[in-house]
C-alpha cells in the first residue's frame, strides 16, 4: 500500500468513526452510557499490561481497531467511548431494552471476545499459514461457552506468541473453508458487503475449524459493513446457497446449533437480510410453521429463491444491475468461479472479493461428492432448522 493509498484508507475510518449516532434519542444513549461505565475496571497492577473490556468494546468496529494501531492515529477517548457505546446500544436492542440482561450480554461477550483474542482474526491471513490445513493444531474451543458466552474454554491454550496463535487459527479456518467456501462480493444499494455462503460439498471438517470459520466470517461481514457504508449501516447482508445440499455432509447438529448461539450472542443486532437459494424443503417448512411467533420485522429480513426466475429477480431487489453481474451468470446463476486463496490472501479484511484483481487460478466449480448417505436423518434435518433459527442475529 502507498502512502497516499494509506492517506485516504485513514480518512475514510475516520469517517467510520465519527458518523452519525445509532442511537434512537437520549434516553437510549443515557442507558448505553450507564452499559460502559458499568462494566469490570482493571485492577491496578493490570493497567499497564492488558486491554480493559472498554477498548475491547470499541475495537468491534474495525475502524477503530485500525486506527488504534499506531500511536499517531489512535482516536480519541471520546471515540473510544462512542465506539464501546454502539457495541452497548446492540446489546440492549438484543435485550429488548432490558438494562440487567443488556449488561450481562455485554459484559460476556467482551470478556469471550478478550479471552479468545478475537482481534487475531482481522489479520490471521496477512502472511500465508504455517501448515496445511490438514496438518493443522487443534485450536481451544472457541465456543465452549454453553451458547451464552459465560465461560470461554474448558482447556487452556499453551504458551505460544501471538503470531502463533494466529497462524494456528488462520490454518483451523482454512481447514473449514475448503469444504464450504465462503467470501464477501458486491454491494446492496447501501454499500454493504454481501456474504456468499457457499453449498457445503464435502465432509471431513473438524467442530473447531467449523466454529473458527464461522466467526471469522461474521467478523469480516461486519468489517465490511462498516468500510462499505463510512459506518452509517451496522448490519449485514447474507446469501446462502443450497444448491447441491446434503444434510449428510454438515456439521454435526451440536456443533451447528454451538455455533448459532455463539454467533447470536457475539453479534447481535446484525442481520440486514437473508437469501436463500435453492433451499431445501424442510426449510421452508420451518419458517411456515413458526412465521406465527417470528416477528414481522425478522420475517421482512429473510427471503426464498428456488430456479432461476426467482434467483434473479430477489437479486435484482438485492443489489444493482453491475453488481448482480458480479453474482449471478448470464445464465442467471450463483457465479462459483472463485478463488477461496484470493479472498482470504490477497484482499483485505474489510474489501470484497472483486476489489483487488484475482490473479490466482481459478478452480472449476466443484460438484458435490458422492457419499451415498442421501440427505440426512430426520435428527439432522430438525438440528439444521434449529441452527437456522438461532442464526438470525
Amino acid at each position: 500500500m502507498t502512502a497516499q493509498d494509506e492517506e485516504k484508507l485513514i480518512e475514510r475510518f475516520t469517517q467510520c468513526v465519527t458518523s452519525a449516532e445509532p442511537f434512537e434519542n437520549e434516553e437510549q444513549k443515557a442507558v448505553c452510557q450507564k452499559m460502559v461505565d458499568n462494566l469490570p475496571k482493571l485492577e491496578p497492577e493490570k493497567v499497564d499490561t492488558e486491554r480493559d473490556l472498554k477498548d475491547i468494546a470499541a475495537c468491534t468496529s474495525y475502524a477503530y481497531w485500525y486506527l488504534s494501531q499506531k500511536p499517531d492515529t489512535r482516536p480519541a477517548p471520546e471515540i473510544q467511548n462512542a465506539m464501546a457505546l454502539r457495541e452497548a446500544r446492540r446489546h440492549l436492542a438484543y435485550m429488548t431494552n432490558d438494562y440487567d440482561k443488556a449488561l450481562a450480554s455485554f459484559i460476556q461477550c467482551l470478556t469471550y471476545r478478550k479471552e479468545n483474542n478475537l482481534d487475531v482474526l482481522k489479520t490471521c491471513f496477512n502472511s500465508p499459514p504455517a501448515q496445511k490445513p490438514e496438518e493443522a493444531e487443534t485450536a481451544t474451543d472457541p465456543a465452549d461457552t454453553n451458547g451464552d458466552c459465560n465461560g470461554v474454554s474448558n482447556g487452556e491454550k499453551k504458551e505460544e506468541t501471538e503470531e502463533e496463535y494466529s497462524k494456528r487459527i488462520g490454518n483451523l479456518i482454512l481447514e473449514d473453508l475448503t469444504h464450504q467456501k465462503v467470501i464477501m462480493r458486491a454491494r446492496d444499494r447501501e454499500h454493504r458487503g454481501v456474504m456468499i455462503k457457499y453449498a457445503r460439498l464435502s465432509t471431513g471438517t473438524t467442530e473447531d475449524s467449523y466454529i473458527w470459520s464461522q466467526v471469522y466470517m461474521a467478523e469480516r461481514s461486519v468489517a465490511v459493513a462498516e468500510y462499505g457504508t463510512l459506518g452509517k449501516h451496522e448490519r449485514t447482508v447474507s446469501i446462502f446457497d443450497y444448491h447441491g445440499f446434503e444434510s449428510s455432509k454438515a456439521p454435526a447438529v451440536s456443533t451447528q446449533i454451538k455455533t448459532a448461539n455463539l454467533l447470536q450472542n457475539l453479534y447481535p443486532e446484525r442481520l440486514q437480510s437473508l437469501l436463500f437459494l435453492e433451499p431445501p424443503f424442510w426449510l421452508r417448512g420451518v419458517l411456515a410453521v413458526l412465521k406465527p411467533v417470528i416477528s414481522a420485522e425478522i420475517l421482512d429480513r429473510i427471503e426464498m429463491a428456488t430456479g432461476t426466475e426467482e434467483t434473479s429477480k430477489m437479486v435484482s431487489e438485492l443489489v444493482d444491475a453491475d453488481q448482480k453481474a458480479l453474482l449471478l451468470t448470464p445464465e442467471e446463476q450463483l457465479n462459483t468461479a472463485i478463488s477461496l486463496e484470493h479472498f482470504l490472501f490477497d484482499v483485505p479484511f474489510y474489501a470484497l472479493y472483486d476489489d483487488v484483481k484475482c490473479e490466482r487460478e481459478i478452480p472449476e466449480p466443484r460438484a458435490a461428492e458422492e457419499t451415498g448417505e442421501g440427505d440426512g436423518s430426520l435428527a439432522s434435518l430438525a438440528g439444521s432448522a434449529t441452527s437456522f433459527m438461532k442464526s438470525l442475529w
